[in-house]
């Protein structure tokens, strides 16, 4: 998927400003993060949730953890819950909903009005 390379290649790009070795205050790294990564993100979770594949979408859910995992220096073992966070911050981003549920057995319930 080219949004996930691109955010990859991004995210590597800030490598050396996100990491958990630079100076740079948490809460400022979160910032450049959503300036430059999540814009990269977003989009394609609204505007195209309904056809994005589920390994897509895991795609990009990995870019993002991976994104935050190096902000906050956390282990790769560690739980993809926010809430759950040391730092109230990142407990406050709001979460990209997921693909809908897909029925493909039953497409007439789509199509009938209530």
């Amino acid at each position: 998927m080219e949004t996930a390379q691109k955010a990859r290649r991004t995210r590597a790009a800030l490598y050396p400003v996100l990491n958990r070795l630079s100076p740079i205050p948490v809460r400022t790294k979160l910032s450049i993060y959503q300036k430059y990564v999540r814009t990269i993100i977003t989009p394609a979770g609204p505007a195209w949730a309904a056809l994005i594949s589920n390994a897509n979408w895991r795609r990009l859910e990995a870019v993002q953890n991976i994104a935050l995992r190096t902000i906050t220096g956390s282990q790769w073992f560690v739980r993809n819950s926010l809430q759950q966070s040391n730092y109230s911050h990142l407990q406050n981003i709001g979460k990209m909903s997921g693909p809908p549920e897909r029925n493909r057995n039953r497409p007439g319930e789509l199509t009938r009005r209530t």
